[in-house]
């Protein structure tokens, strides 16, 4: 091979098959004459070998680094997911003057304060964008999440006059005025605006009779009568209308004139107690939006579909999974049970048990879980089967690799399962106490796991603390090797409970603890 000067291409001597097997035949010794002469007959040997060899690495480095790459883009999307669990997380950065954490826009963990909102890097703290909007702005809704903050790809939220739609960056999509006020608007799933209310004549709130238990009752000849609902998505950046459904009042009375989902109102004795028939709670749960009230129960994907509720059941979405669950609480179906459904409401299969979800996933498998009395149970997606536990009382913690890590309360202690295989791959007892950099904790709630995360191959499980001299009660983690059980490492996480933003461990302050803390 040769490189001219001033030129970019490179010559390649090609070398004749033969002369290089005979050449690959011979012991390679440089001969005591002259070593440039055994260098000019065996470079072209060498030097293409070596050539290959060094691509070949190279390739192979770079294949593995988009792997890498590809499984932390992964893991940072993922219910629970952190980018890396090698070391127990400690405090990385802080920013006292937050209120609170709203939501995940493109990686972005985007907080409120007074000002209105900042973009911050949940990796480094570092604020990427801020917009001015005041302190009246309030976003999506922060109750529904627990371990995990949504993940929207638009943010919407409201102020005292104006819709507002933030686009990744901080930029604002559009601003309109919220003119209209009517069905209490809220921000919605995907890009919406969400609008329920009670409509048509109202109607006098009846006097029911309830017994010591809180069972109420209608008199004799009594009728409950109630207002219909309508519920409208909008867009949130345009107020086109996306859809709109009216859902009819149902008196909640069963045969033998017992009330149920009605608010009762305490009066002066039993027999004058009044109901509370015009209430409404709304929950946004990724795109699935549930409304219940007196009379009303229904349930709406973000398309508008919306997906039955019999009597004894409710719908819920969790990880994009819409089921209808069936808890069992009337007497002619005392047996829990679900139903996973298709975007248009049918009924794909049918699991027994009551589903039951890990805290953290990397969606590597489809199964399902369920608790009944005899235990937990994994349903694997052709139909079979997989006993996990015959306790009572547990709770998944993480799927991760193919196998699932599962708490037995009662027992205090962890266990993991191969999805595939069904073997037992370990079990951890829960210890009772937890070191810390000064000290040890007990471990409290009875070795209850609060929250888990994990990176694909490590398990993060936390646990409450209690206090020692100098730490103030607080939470403990345990890193977890997902396939061995070995602990890794162990530790204290603060006085906050953590939880995931875009692949990071993050906690919120509380009363005694203000602003928001990093942790890795």
């Amino acid at each position: 091979m040769a490189h001219h000067p001033g030129d970019d291409a490179y010559t390649f001597d090609l070398v004749d098959e033969s002369e290089q097997s005979e050449a690959l035949a011979e012991p390679v010794v440089a001969p005591s004459g002259s070593v440039t002469r055994w260098m000019r007959r065996y470079h072209k040997v060498l030097v293409p070998v070596a050539a290959a060899g060094v691509a070949a690495a190279i390739a192979a480095v770079g294949a593995g680094e988009a792997r890498e790459r590809d499984r932390r883009e992964a893991m940072s999307r993922a219910p629970g997911g952190m980018v890396s669990l090698e070391t127990l997380p400690e405090l990385r950065w802080r920013i006292d003057d937050v209120l609170e954490p709203v939501a995940v826009l493109d990686g972005l963990l985007v907080t409120r304060d007074l000002d209105g909102l900042d973009g911050v890097d949940p990796s480094t703290g570092e604020v990427r964008w801020s917009l001015a909007a005041g302190a009246t702005i309030s976003c999506w809704d922060t109750t529904s999440w627990f371990s995990r903050l949504p993940d929207v790809d638009r943010l919407v939220c409201l102020d005292e006059r104006d819709v507002l739609v933030v686009r990744p960056g901080g930029a604002l999509e559009a601003t309109r005025p919220l003119t209209d006020r009517s069905g209490s608007p809220r921000p919605g799933p995907d890009g919406s605006l969400l609008r329920v209310q009670r409509v048509g004549p109202g109607v006098p709130a009846p006097q029911v009779t309830c017994d010591g238990s809180g069972t109420c009752r209608l008199p004799t000849g009594g009728e409950l009568r109630g207002r219909d609902v309508v519920v409208r998505l909008e867009d949130a950046a345009t107020g086109a209308l996306r859809w709109e459904h009216t859902v009819a009042f149902e008196a909640p009375v069963d045969h033998g004139g017992t009330i149920h989902g009605c608010s009762i109102l305490e009066g002066p004795s039993a027999s004058r107690a009044l109901l509370v028939h015009d209430d409404l709670e709304v929950v946004v749960r990724q795109s699935l939006v549930r409304i219940t009230g007196c009379g009303i129960d229904a349930a709406f994907t973000s398309d508008g579909q919306e997906l039955d509720q019999p009597f004894g059941s409710y719908v819920d979405e969790v990880y994009g999974t819409h089921l209808r669950v069936y808890p069992g609480w009337d007497e002619a179906e005392s047996s829990p049970r679900a139903e996973i459904l298709a975007p248009d409401g049918s009924v794909l299969h049918k699991i027994p048990g009551y589903p039951v979800f890990p805290l953290a996933t990397d969606r590597s498998s489809d199964v399902m879980f369920t608790t009944t009395i005899e235990g937990l149970d994994a349903h694997r997606p052709d139909g079979t089967v997989l006993p996990l536990s015959t306790a009572t009382n547990t709770q998944v913690l993480i799927v991760a690799d193919g196998v699932v890590i599962f708490e037995e309360q009662e027992l205090r202690t962890v266990r993991a399962v191969d999805l595939t295989s069904g073997e037992n791959l370990w079990t951890w007892a829960v210890p009772h106490e937890v070191g810390l950099t000064d000290g040890s904790a007990v471990v409290l709630a009875g070795g209850t796991a609060l929250s888990a995360f994990s990176d694909g191959r490590i398990a993060l499980v936390v646990y409450a603390r209690g206090a020692t001299v100098g730490n103030a009660s607080g939470y403990a983690g345990f890193g977890i090797g997902v396939r061995t059980g070995e602990v890794l490492w162990s530790g204290d996480l603060g006085t906050d409970v953590p939880f995931a933003a875009a692949g990071h461990l993050v906690t919120s302050g509380n009363e005694n603890s203000v602003g928001l803390r990093g942790l890795g």
